[in-house]
């Protein structure tokens, strides 16, 4: 009889290794390259982008928990698919006139990713639209949501499932995420067209002038008919002329002055009345304010054009309308004096940049030494902060930094400067975003 023995053996399983795949893309189905996703969990922390089709899959390992996340910079084009049609839509949700037909253009509609609607989003859409920042406070443009995810209620997305987790990862296709635009409520972003525009025109006309010292350029419309919206950017050349402010005359619109010492101002206007606003041809929207300093040049010209903010208006029914516009040239006359008139050189510059989030310069001008009234008010006509005081003839400029006179910093929302010298009395719109 052999005696018995005992043989160990060690048996090495080998872990099955399984695909996760899917694609990005956006509610209009345009597929997003260079979106990043990350995986992690079971040991593993890896990251890879979407190429040009959109797809991305990930080889993991069968049965381990994992979690995929999407993110994305940037675009190179932060303003792509971003105007003021998106400003009207917004207002019209807000205001109950006609809410946002989808989950993923709420969420699109929330900027400031606070889980709700506001006028503080119409804010920061139209700060980036005028280029007075460079993105919202998060700085985020994209938000992504697991395509799957079923929205209870589609009109309070909020939270959402931004992300796909797997208890025990097996082979699993169509793993797919949609791309949202943070500001583009009307889906217009789109890697491969522009916009469409329809024949009706809206037409912007500045007239030829003659200047030596302050010149007053009038912006008149014509066409304007049902309007709910415009914006576009003013050029002029800033060795010609010097940046005095806006007088707004009709419309009360929004005005970007952080790029004036390049000869640059942007303009947006929107209106919340579903049917737009009309007015007679003729009629003046705002006017621009100019002063001289190179008496050498004869002539100078002051144009509308896209150079910043691009140039566009829509109407009533959301169509976006052909801007046509006429150029002004300026007749510098060779001469220093100066009128009567235009000795009482009182002014109140937009302050600048508008909208802000910490400092804010305030510049005005005065013909004399003067005692100056100038002092900024919440929208409960409660003062909040002054500079009143005895000022020197010549231009003043003042910093403000959202503070009141107790330096306890100020909520956001707009805030109205109010400046009086002698009779000269004047207002400005100051708008406050942290």
């Amino acid at each position: 009889k052999s005696p018995s023995a005992i043989v160990n053996v060690n048996i090495t399983s080998t872990s099955n290794t399984v695909n996760i795949s899917g694609n990005v893309k956006t509610e209009q189905n345009y597929l997003m390259n260079n979106v990043k996703l990350k995986i992690s969990g079971s040991g593993l922390n890896d990251s890879l982008t979407t190429s040009v089709n959109g797809i991305y899959n990930f080889n993991v390992l069968q049965g381990n928990a994992y979690t995929i996340t999407p993110s994305k910079g940037n675009d190179i084009t932060v303003l792509s698919g971003l105007s003021t049609l998106d400003l009207i839509m917004i207002q019209r949700h807000i205001l109950n006139i006609l809410p946002l037909n989808s989950a993923y253009k709420v969420i699109a509609a929330d900027v400031n990713q606070s889980g709700d609607i506001s006028n503080m989003d119409i804010l920061l859409i139209k700060s980036l639209i005028l280029q007075m920042s460079s993105n919202y406070p998060a700085n985020e443009i994209w938000k992504f949501v697991n395509s799957d995810y079923v929205f209870s209620n589609p009109q309070q997305p909020f939270p959402y499932e931004n992300s796909r987790s797997y208890s025990s990862a097996a082979n699993l296709t169509d793993q797919n995420f949609v791309a949202i635009k943070l500001g583009d409520v009307n889906n217009s972003w789109n890697p491969n067209t522009s916009k469409s525009q329809i024949s009706t025109t809206l037409n912007f006309d500045l007239a030829d002038q003659n200047a030596n010292d302050i010149i007053n350029v009038p912006v008149k419309v014509s066409n304007f008919n049902n309007i709910s919206g415009y914006q576009f950017t003013i050029n002029w050349n800033p060795t010609d002329f010097e940046f005095v402010g806006i007088d707004n005359n009709t419309l009360t619109g929004n005005y970007g002055t952080n790029q004036i010492t390049s000869g640059k101002i942007t303009a947006l206007w929107s209106t919340e009345n579903a049917n737009g606003q009309s007015l007679a041809d003729g009629s003046i929207v705002f006017t621009l304010k100019l002063k001289v300093i190179n008496q050498a040049n004869a002539n100078s010209p002051i144009e509308i054009n896209s150079s910043i903010t691009a140039a566009e208006a829509y109407n009533n029914n959301l169509d976006q309308l052909t801007i046509v516009t006429t150029s002004a040239n300026i007749s510098i006359n060779n001469t220093t004096s100066i009128s009567d008139n235009q000795k009482d050189n009182y002014y109140l510059v937009q302050n600048s940049p508008n909208p802000f989030s910490e400092n804010t310069v305030i510049t005005f001008n005065l013909p004399e030494n003067q005692k100056v009234s100038l002092v900024i008010y919440n929208l409960l006509g409660e003062e909040v902060y002054n500079f009143a005081g005895n000022y020197n003839k010549g231009t003043h400029s003042l910093i403000w930094n959202g503070k009141n006179q107790y330096n306890k910093s100020l909520s956001n929302g707009n805030y109205l400067l109010k400046m009086q010298a002698g009779d000269f009395i004047t207002n400005r719109k100051l708008i406050l975003i942290r």
